[in-house]
């Protein structure tokens, strides 16, 4: 685990200096906790680059369910301009490290984003997932947009559902910076209890 973070450290500080995408932070406030996430990719050279993506849940009451933390590391290779290859490891406080693969398909259509990505555990007996992103951000004013998304991923082991999550949010994108109503819906176990987190969201894409 500390080798995936100086890894991750170190190629911070290599591809900061290139131009880069958005990065994506966004932070909900909710009655069961606050949930915060975030994607970095960059690029390292020609068709190669890296990836960090983290989800973090800060529960106020941890008898039922405790805190949450999730972290991805990955070396990315493009396919193509809207697939992307991704080899590298995946963190959870219940799964551990593990060795983790990839492929991720991203576009952009007019007001429409869209991301779908499964993944699988590099390991015997692993886990599988799929998340998917839609994003509709359309304008509604001079300077105003509609930001709506709908963000989800179920992973699944080989005997059973083991996590899974709807996340919802509608409202505004204004200069640059969305802010809302947002539900939280996420699912464990076997039966996939859910156990929901409605508040306000504020989400920037830091350049």
């Amino acid at each position: 685990m500390r080798l995936l973070f100086i890894v991750l450290f170190c190629l911070c500080f290599v591809g900061g200096y290139a131009q880069t995408a958005p990065i994506p932070v966004e932070v909900l406030g909710g009655y069961r906790g606050i949930f915060y996430q975030h994607t970095i990719a960059r690029p390292m050279g020609g068709r190669f680059g890296w990836m960090h993506i983290a989800n973090v849940l800060r529960v106020y009451d941890t008898k039922v369910y405790g805190n949450e933390l999730m972290n991805q590391g990955y070396v990315t290779y493009g396919m193509s301009r809207s697939f992307t290859l991704l080899l590298g490891a995946h963190y959870t406080n219940v799964t551990d490290l593990r060795g983790s693969v990839a492929v991720q398909f991203a576009q952009q259509r007019g007001d429409w984003f869209y991301v779908l990505m499964p993944r699988a555990d590099v390991m015997l007996n692993g886990s599988w997932e799929l998340f998917t992103l839609v994003e509709y951000r359309p304008s509604v004013g001079a300077r105003a947009k509609l930001y709506t998304r709908l963000q989800t991923m179920t992973n699944a082991g080989p005997y059973h559902h083991n996590r899974g999550y709807q996340y919802l949010r509608v409202g505004v994108d204004l200069k640059g910076v969305q802010f809302g109503i947002g539900m939280n819906l996420d699912e464990y176990g076997p039966s996939a209890t859910i156990q929901p987190n409605a508040g306000l969201f504020l989400r920037k894409e830091l350049h």
